[in-house]
């Protein structure tokens, strides 16, 4: 479940002439977002970015990522650790989002853990329990829960149209179902956002849609952006953990610093 970065570029071939639609959603979603009672958007082009559902402002969360540091322990089991670094686009708070994991002998598991914190406080805000296909945030007095529903691969398919073959671009998603205090509210949709770079229209990034079947006030709104925000360091931290090597940390599986102690 790993966000990807894809780039589609127009196909040209000597004699030939296509025409190229890039979508934002996976072309498996089979859902209507128009008919949502409320929603909102956030973008990961570079940095996370909040669409405000009324005026269309790309709201930054200045999001920094902390290094990754690898703990060596006694029985050559290591702990993984990483601190990040956000501002809610809406309240305008900073907050930090506390990520490690480590394996854990007597009970023979692997143990995460993902907690939330406002500025330099040591008081947690939010935490998580389950992993990324079922993750339960406690934030505050309120339960969210992200349960994952599908998973898709970017899909490319040829189309006859009126004026020749068409080439559709879908990109990597899927799906999840989203619940406050044990109430199904709403949807999350994966996609990638279409950007027009020099009059060609590419995916870049990862987009999340939030879908709700009920009006969300601005607290909600912040609330949710928190508790999602906290559930992807999760996503980032079990990916590290099986797909990172951290001796050899060449490669996409790998964040950009490692440090090892």
């Amino acid at each position: 479940m790993r966000k990807l970065l894809l780039f589609f570029s127009i196909l040209t071939v000597t004699g030939c002439s296509f025409k190229t639609v890039v979508h934002p959603l996976p072309y498996q979603y089979d859902g209507n977002p128009d008919e949502a009672t409320d929603r909102f958007e956030i973008h990961d082009v570079n940095d996370y970015i909040f669409i405000d559902p009324d005026t269309s402002a790309r709201l930054p969360l200045s999001y920094s990522n902390g290094s990754l540091y690898v703990l060596k322990w006694p029985n050559n089991d290591p702990a993984w650790t990483k601190n990040d670094h956000f501002i809610n686009p809406i309240s305008k708070i900073k907050y930090t989002v506390n990520a490690s994991v480590k394996y854990n002998s007597d009970v023979e598991a692997d143990e995460f853990t993902v907690t939330m914190n406002e500025g330099g406080s040591d008081s947690v805000f939010a935490f998580i329990e389950g992993l990324v296909e079922d993750a339960t945030v406690y934030y505050g007095e309120n339960i969210f829960r992200y349960s994952a529903l599908n998973f898709w691969e970017p899909e490319v398919k040829k189309v006859k149209g009126p004026d020749g073959t068409e080439w559709h671009h879908f990109p990597h998603g899927g799906t999840w179902s989203i619940s406050f205090n044990d109430v199904i509210i709403g949807e999350i949709i994966q996609g990638s956002p279409v950007i027009d770079k020099s009059g060609i229209k590419a995916n870049y990034g990862v987009s999340y849609t939030f879908l709700f079947i009920e009006t969300i006030d601005e607290a909600l709104k912040t609330d949710f952006i928190n508790t999602f925000i906290t559930y992807l360091a999760l996503v980032d931290m079990e990916f590290y953990y099986y797909e990172c090597d951290p001796y050899y940390p060449k490669g996409e599986a790998c964040p950009g610093s490692i440090k090892i102690r």
